[in-house]
């Protein structure tokens, strides 16, 4: 009887310590041994090893071939250096056209021009590409790129509205229209054959009036050659007008009004604007004079607003030369000698704003 009692007592406190070690034998297992137990292998569905698909997408992985990209690069550097950019802002870290090119070149459609076979010897600058269904479209859309790295300063403070711009990727297809759907972009087909057969779309307006851009105009907004409206007023721009704009002879409206842009008005942007309807530099600081081949070139204008600058000299007599002006406002300005009595006589003229200068003689 005894015995049984032992046996009894002796079977309890190893129940007991088998209980005790079930409960308490997890916490002393090292961290790293809880996680292998817990994870399944790499190689199962699920896994998080090496080969896992959790948290990223094999397509990117796929797509995003770092040889490929620096060919492409590589290829477009050739190209674009040849007809639009200086080989130093290219092989610089960190300048627009260098992030421009490298975004760029991750594309699917920079690819779609490398496998076509485009090669830098093959084109002409100014010509062949102007009409290439695959690199005109390419190379607007780097000008758009070159513009909003320009433009955005600071990630912190990013643009009001960037719905659409450079979104696209290797990840999610880039065509050849999709910079047309940028917020602020407006695009016109070009057509061949007497309009029967539509050939691509260009873009024709650049409206990123209150938006937030910074810094200044790159000169590569004159690749975009079919440009026919530029609107970038009430922003925070500065620097001096590029004289690049003065290539775009479609040019119908420019407004870059209530900015920071410095310097004089170029004589040479104005040959080219005979389709200008609405010139707009107003509210910024230029200075020098107000060109005296205004006249003579711009003989679309309508509407000429130079107010509330630093511009001095005269008035030049050859703005009684533009037929269809409408509405002059020179005030706020530092402009002397005598008013030219040409511009009374001005038979389409409405307004005209001419106060808080020096002008001299009867108006």
């Amino acid at each position: 009887r005894n015995g049984t009692t032992k046996w009894l007592k002796r079977s309890i406190v190893f129940i007991f310590v088998i209980v005790l070690l079930a409960i308490f034998m997890p916490v002393f297992i090292p961290d790293d041994k809880k996680e292998s137990s817990q994870s399944p292998p790499s190689s199962m569905p699920g896994g998080e090893g090496e080969g896992s698909t959790v948290g990223s997408n094999v397509g990117d992985e796929q797509d995003e071939d770092p040889m490929q990209i620096a060919e492409t690069m590589g290829l477009l550097r050739s190209i674009f250096v040849r007809h639009f950019i200086a080989e130093k802002e290219v092989f610089m870290n960190d300048t627009p056209q260098r992030m421009a090119l490298s975004w760029l070149s991750s594309t699917n459609l920079a690819n779609e021009v490398a496998q076509s076979n485009y090669q830098h010897q093959s084109h002409t600058p100014s010509t062949n590409w102007e009409q290439d269904k695959l690199l005109r479209p390419l190379v607007e859309q780097y000008s758009l790129a070159v513009l909003f790295y320009t433009m955005t300063e600071l990630e912190e403070t990013p643009w009001a509205n960037e719905d659409g711009w450079l979104v696209s990727s290797a990840t999610s297809s880039l065509n050849v229209n999709d910079h047309c759907y940028y917020f602020g972009v407006s695009c016109t087909s070009l057509y061949e054959n007497d309009k029967q057969l539509r050939k691509f779309n260009v873009v024709s307006g650049l409206n990123l009036t209150e938006n937030g851009l910074q810094n200044y105009i790159p000169t590569e907004i004159a690749l975009l050659r079919n440009l026919e409206s530029i609107v970038l007023s009430y922003n925070a721009l500065s620097g001096p007008i590029p004289t690049e704009l003065g290539t775009l002879s479609n040019l119908q409206v420019l407004d870059l009004g209530f900015n920071y842009m410095y310097g004089e008005i170029p004589d040479e942007v104005l040959v080219q604007w005979s389709n200008l309807q609405y010139l707009g530099l107003n509210d910024n600081d230029l200075t020098g004079s107000i060109p005296e081949t205004l006249g003579s070139s711009l003989t679309s204008l309508e509407y000429l607003y130079l107010e509330n600058n630093n511009l001095t000299w005269t008035i030049p007599e050859s703005i009684g030369q533009i037929p269809n002006l409408q509405d002059v406002r020179l005030h706020l300005n530092q402009l002397s000698g005598p008013f030219p009595n040409v511009l009374a006589t001005m038979s389409n003229l409405e307004l005209l704003y001419v106060d808080d200068n020096y002008l001299t003689g009867m108006f």
